[in-house]
């Protein structure tokens, strides 16, 4: 039982959880406070959701670099023909249209991987490239300030309010709550279908999955627009959040979102990873950075920290697991 365990990453990431949460609790005991919880999870939310579409890549043996630019443009480009057509639009209206939008471009980015077998870490460049010089031609710099009411009012939507002793309300955004259900559903979408199992197929053996049947190529297409899909959702709540549409927003996640899902247990070889592992993953770089924010560690120390825990977190479960299989 415990040989089994100490194989799973997913348990190294959990008890290096709760060792970090304890030790920062001790420094700071506001760190435990359930406002700087609701922080926390508030800070996942966005980079959670992106985080579950690269493990779907990531099983299936691919890569996603572009899913950024895809948020950012799906954020901006719904929120501008919502202001500009339909301005009393609900807030599902604008999660459909960035839907739309983020699939179309993961479409883009599936189509010409299974198709022409071109390497997924340049197609995926080459869109985010596309995307950011588009950005930059037709709308240069400009933020939106001008958003929706409905996205407005969604941004500050809350499923718990509590009251600190200093009288201010703070409250876990419905949002989050979006996160754990995107979260529940693939994972229960990954156990229990065939198509969720297919990924895994493909990722482990591809040659092996043609063998036996199954449709490789709409499985990569589908799964690149599922990556899309979901950057469009997470591009409209984090605008919703920031109370504004910024085309530049987002860029330089990547590695932090990447980082997380090999954190919780995905191969970069593809066959293997879980939602749990990431989403343990995410929340714990999530806690590890809101810390250093509350200690004063300077942003670019921050960077610097951040990156030698991950190599520290990945690296040693996997000496353990090499040391107990020797046993």
């Amino acid at each position: 039982m415990m040989k089994k365990l100490f194989k799973q990453q997913e348990f190294f990431i959990l008890i290096i959880l709760l060792i970090v949460s304890s030790i920062i609790a001790v420094i700071n005991p506001k760190f435990l406070s359930i406002g700087n919880i609701y922080s926390i999870l508030k800070s996942t939310t966005v980079l959670g959701i992106l985080s579950i579409g690269v493990l779907l890549v990531i099983i299936l043996g691919g890569i996603d670099v572009s899913f950024p630019a895809i948020a950012a443009f799906s954020m901006y480009t719904s929120s501008l023909i919502v202001l500009n057509f339909m301005p009393q639009a609900n807030v599902v209206i604008i999660m459909i249209i960035a839907i739309i939008i983020g699939a179309a471009c993961g479409f883009i980015n599936g189509f010409f991987i299974s198709k022409y077998d071109f390497p997924a870490m340049v197609v995926t460049l080459g869109t985010s490239s596309a995307l950011l010089g588009f950005m930059y031609t037709f709308i240069g710099t400009r933020i939106n300030h001008k958003l929706s009411p409905s996205l407005v009012e969604f941004g500050k939507a809350t499923i718990f309010n509590y009251t600190q002793s200093d009288g201010v309300i703070v409250g876990l955004p419905v949002a989050y709550l979006i996160y754990v259900i995107i979260a529940i559903l693939v994972a229960l979408f990954l156990r229990t279908t065939m198509f969720g199992r297919s990924i895994y197929a493909v990722g482990g053996d591809q040659i092996s999955a043609i063998r036996i049947g199954l449709k490789v190529k709409t499985i990569k297409i589908a799964v690149y627009m599922f990556v899309g899909v979901l950057a469009g959702i997470a591009g409209v709540i984090h605008s919703s959040y920031l109370r504004m549409s910024n085309p530049f927003e987002l860029y330089g996640t990547e590695l932090l979102v990447i980082a997380s899902t090999i954190l919780g247990g995905a191969t970069i070889g593809g066959g293997r990873g879980t939602v749990i592992g990431t989403f343990l993953g995410m929340l714990l770089i999530t806690i590890i950075s809101n810390s250093l924010i509350l200690l004063g560690v300077p942003s670019y120390w921050q960077k610097v920290v951040i990156g030698v825990f991950i190599l520290l977190s990945v690296s040693i479960p996997q000496l353990v697991k090499k040391y107990t299989t020797k046993l």
